[in-house]
């Protein structure tokens, strides 16, 4: 918003940084001779941004334009109503001189008031008005009143000076224009008999130094100045117009809350190499559209600023992201939070998008939004039964993964898990657990291919790895047979003891064992045949004289604590040829 007149200016909600232009009034045109008059001075124009709550109210003092001078009569004046509209207690423009009565010389237009905007009592910025033009006389021309200029010294408010008036026929001094510190320069009277041009007079422009603003820049963009008109007015034509120089443009206060901004970083983890171009849309921002590049793993913060608008929502969706990448971080801070009161982290993120409340789009805001995607590969969990007991069960986890849960529906069979996405470089470690049955009735083996990062049960994702599976093998274990002869040597013709040892392992249910042995050469069963031991169930086929013993379905008690054992033994001699 702007104001043209002296007003107030209360900060809305969700603002916290205003842009502020404080322009002081231009000053009034000389008066006209046989020569041209002056123009005003323009006044100056500070500029500044400014800290700001909700709720504050803002105080502008607006400078009037000075009015222009006459042809032929008395000096115009700074325009200051109710006692300094321009500065309304502030800086006044100074009156521009008049002319002498003898003949007629122009009057000196009036300086531009100053204009100030403050908050309760202290004053922020202040801007100088404009000085007066220099009237014309016979034989000179009115000189430019001078703009305001830069100063950051800021004191109290001081008029402009009044020019003196001439009492020859010499033109009217122009005024000088309001002032800061101090009031812009009145110009004397000089008679056109000793010099052919008019001095202006001068305005100020200064800053703050009891308040603190930013960014603050100065000029010569204020009001502009009154506008002169040629010399040539002859007072014997009664019909000819006189007095159409103008008067210097009024101040104006403007006031622009700093719209929020949004910018984006990416970071990329998991590449030794490559370009990777990710797309982005907003909402609730100028520029809706945004793409991304990165080479290999690196942080590129894009130069793309996003404006918004204080008090209107925003959304960030990274809606391109090219295989085999994944979004793994995503986090949005304001860095101004120190004068916006915006608490950090900003916005809520739902996956790949960021929604930013109107609440925390606030004037002077600016939100860098930070993306972190890795390079990704995909896991899939397997598991393999082999000679399994019916039904036993197991659950297979790897860190971050939905888990495996595998039944032993046969004795021998694969169940296969779905393929799960992991960054690169992520670290994972492996396990299984019986839910049905126990570990220790089976040999198990973990093995993972697609990848060379396997360690034990902890797997490191590597960058060229793509597709990776890991199995774990259950194989069930079975009794063990050993078997010894007793005594180990005999004569011919006689009798040794063979005996069949039969270990269930730890824990193993009773197993039924079969087997055929064929005894070496030389070696009969006895006979009679004498089968005995400890094992039962089944049968023990031993013919006497015969080179093979049967076992069928002997019974093998099931493993404690610790491995179970069971015996069969049958007599066995000599051939009756010995070799």
């Amino acid at each position: 918003m702007t104001l043209t007149t002296s007003g107030s200016y209360t900060v809305p909600a969700n603002v916290y940084q205003i842009s502020v232009v404080v322009r002081g009034a231009g000053g009034g045109a000389g008066g006209p001779d046989l020569n041209s008059s002056g123009n005003g001075g323009s006044g100056a124009a500070v500029t500044a941004l400014i800290n700001v709550t909700p709720g504050q109210v803002f105080n502008a003092n607006v400078g009037r334009g000075g009015q222009p001078g006459r042809w032929w009569g008395s000096g115009g004046n700074g325009f200051t109503p109710s006692g300094g509209a321009g500065g309304l207690g502030w800086a006044n423009g100074g009156s521009g001189g008049s002319a002498g009565p003898t003949n007629y010389s122009g009057g000196g237009g009036g300086g531009g008031g100053a204009t100030s905007f403050s908050l309760g009592a202290t004053l922020y910025m202040a801007a100088g008005g404009g000085g007066g033009g220099g009237g014309a006389n016979a034989t000179g021309s009115g000189v430019t009143g001078q703009n305001g200029g830069a100063s950051a010294a800021l004191g109290a408010a001081a008029a402009g000076g009044v020019a003196a008036s001439y009492t020859g026929d010499g033109s009217g001094g122009s005024g000088g224009g309001g002032g800061c510190t101090t009031g812009g320069a009145a110009s004397p009277p000089v008679d056109d008999s000793i010099s052919p041009s008019i001095a202006a007079g001068a305005g100020r422009s200064c800053a703050i130094s009891t308040a603190t603003v930013s960014a603050v820049t100065y000029s010569s963009a204020g009001g502009s100045g009154g506008t002169g008109v040629p010399g040539g007015y002859d007072p014997s034509n009664p019909t000819q117009a006189y007095n159409s120089q103008t008067p210097g443009s009024n101040g104006s206060v403007s006031i622009t809350p700093v719209a929020p901004t949004i910018k984006l970083t990416k970071t990329t983890t998991g590449s030794a190499s490559g370009v990777a171009t990710f797309g982005y849309t907003l909402t609730g921002v100028t520029t809706a559209t945004e793409s991304i590049s990165v080479t290999g793993s690196a942080t590129v913060a894009s130069a793309v600023t996003h404006t918004g608008t204080y008090g209107v929502a925003a959304t960030v969706n990274e809606s391109t992201i090219p295989a085999p990448w994944s979004i793994t971080g995503l986090v949005c801070n304001d860095t101004a939070s120190a004068i916006t009161g915006n608490v950090n982290p900003v916005g809520t993120v739902t996956g790949s998008t960021v929604s930013i409340p109107a609440t925390q789009m606030r004037a002077g805001a600016k939100i860098v939004c930070a993306y972190t995607n890795s390079k990704t590969a995909t896991i899939t969990l397997r598991k393999t039964w082999s000679g399994a007991s019916v039904n036993d069960a197991v659950s297979i986890t790897a860190t971050g993964l939905t888990s495996l849960a595998s039944i032993a529906n046969t004795a021998s069979e694969t169940d296969s898990g779905t393929a799960q996405t992991v960054a690169v470089g992520s670290v994972l470690t492996l396990a299984e657990s019986f839910t049905t049955g126990s570990a220790a009735t089976y040999n198990t083996t973990l093995a993972c291919t697609g990848t060379s990062g396997l360690v034990g049960s902890t797997l490191t994702v590597g960058s060229a790895d793509t597709a990776i599976v890991c199995t774990y093998t259950n194989t069930r274990k079975i009794a063990t047979l050993t078997k010894a002869f007793s005594p180990t040597s005999i004569s011919v013709g006689g009798t040794s003891t063979l005996t069949f040892t039969l270990s269930n392992p730890a824990l193993n249910p009773a197993q039924t064992v079969s087997f055929t042995d064929t005894l070496p050469a030389g070696l009969r069963v006895a006979s009679p045949s004498t089968v005995g031991g400890t094992c039962t169930g089944g049968s023990v086929t031993a013919t006497a004289l015969g080179q093979t013993i049967v076992v069928a379905n002997r019974q093998v008690p099931a493993g404690t604590a610790t491995p179970t054992t069971c015996t069969i033994s049958v007599d066995i001699t000599t051939s009756a040829t010995p070799r």
